[in-house]
């Protein structure tokens, strides 16, 4: 299993492409694995979510203040609602979110965010339902060091 600024208007996420990309905690986390994740792509996953809450902290990724846009899609369970909120660590604990929104099942969240040169993302998201579940999120992103 693989794990987890603005987004139309609001704030989106560079750190979220590079949270839900990274590897799984099992293993121990390569520069490789680091530049893949970094040089954009897509990914589908499976995030636990333990009585509809799902919390996770990213490791402290090297970025260089790359601009990250995409999108995010949570298409599973087809129900209920998904409350997200996603804050850059690195930048400290009382920066603005780098994503907060809520959204439906394959409704599609954009995103773009500048990092500084670290990211740490720590995403919540709450399910309207508040039942165990696996959520199934695809994410897309590209990156650009001088847009």
């Amino acid at each position: 299993m693989q794990t987890p600024t603005r987004i139309l208007g609001m704030a989106t996420a560079v750190a979220l492409a590079l949270t839900l990309a990274t590897p799984a905690a099992a293993r121990a986390q390569s520069m490789s694995d680091i530049l893949e994740a970094i040089n954009g792509g897509s990914r589908d996953l499976a995030l636990p979510a333990a009585d509809g809450t799902l919390d996770y902290t990213s490791p402290l990724v090297p970025t260089a203040g790359l601009k990250f846009t995409g999108f995010l899609r949570i298409d599973a369970p087809a129900t209920g609602r998904w409350t997200l909120v996603i804050t850059d660590a690195a930048r400290g604990k009382d920066s603005e979110p780098v994503l907060q929104r809520t959204v439906r099942p394959g409704q599609p969240v954009g995103f773009v965010y500048r990092t500084g040169a670290t990211a740490q993302l720590k995403v919540s998201a709450r399910w309207s339902e508040k039942e165990s579940t696996t959520a199934q999120v695809h994410i897309e992103w590209h990156t650009c060091a001088v847009c």
